[in-house]
């Protein structure tokens, strides 16, 4: 039996404990669903950052389109974790891998350098693609309803490739396990992110 790991998985895992203490209760609702893998529609937010991405593929987003020029777009990678008698498949799909360098657009309101310093996603794909040297969120910023305008402030934040991901991806994955088996939720999880036969 294999189980399904990612970095969205483990970063909504990560934000019970990041988030205000008053969005609690929502961000654990959200996280069961996501263990069940109820499909909700995306929030005007998360569209938002959608079409930013699809901007920014397409060129019309001067700054990041131009780093990201002739980069490989949607790139998708997979690795098999063996823990504790356990396999656990990584996948992930990267926004840009250009030169060794992997690319990830973001869209925010508001933005500070260091937002995404504790993000399991940079050491996930590194674990993804160890012979990457650096990893660069870039993101667009600012109050605009709009997924780009003038308004909008672009920002890189970029991380180097240090040799440890597959030990924090590991010891992320071992954290992950033992909670939701002292929550009861490791069926759960089980039942949803068992990879089938026709999925390996």
């Amino acid at each position: 039996m294999q189980l399904k790991v990612s970095a969205s998985l483990l970063n909504s895992w990560k934000y019970l404990w990041e988030c205000p203490e008053s969005f609690q209760e929502k961000a654990y609702e959200d996280f069961v669903n996501y263990l069940k893998r109820i499909k909700t529609p995306p929030t005007e937010a998360m569209q938002r950052g959608i079409d930013f991405e699809k901007l920014c593929d397409n060129g019309d987003v001067p700054i990041i389109s131009g780093i990201i020029k002739g980069g490989q777009f949607q790139y998708y990678a997979e690795k098999i974790y063996k823990i504790d008698n356990q396999e656990f498949k990584l996948v992930g799909y990267l926004d840009c891998l250009k030169e060794g360098e992997i690319f990830d657009i973001k869209r925010n309101t508001r933005y500070e350098y260091g937002k995404y310093r504790t993000s399991y996603q940079h050491w996930c794909y590194f674990a993804l693609v160890p012979e990457a040297f650096k990893f660069t969120y870039l993101i667009g910023s600012g109050y605009s309803k709009k997924p780009y305008d003038e308004s909008v402030e672009i920002h890189q934040e970029s991380y180097e490739n240090n040799g440890t991901a597959d030990y924090k991806v590991i010891s992320a994955i071992k954290q992950f396990v033992a909670w939701l088996k002292t929550m009861d939720l490791y069926d759960l999880y089980v039942k949803n992110f068992e990879i089938k036969e026709n999925e390996k």
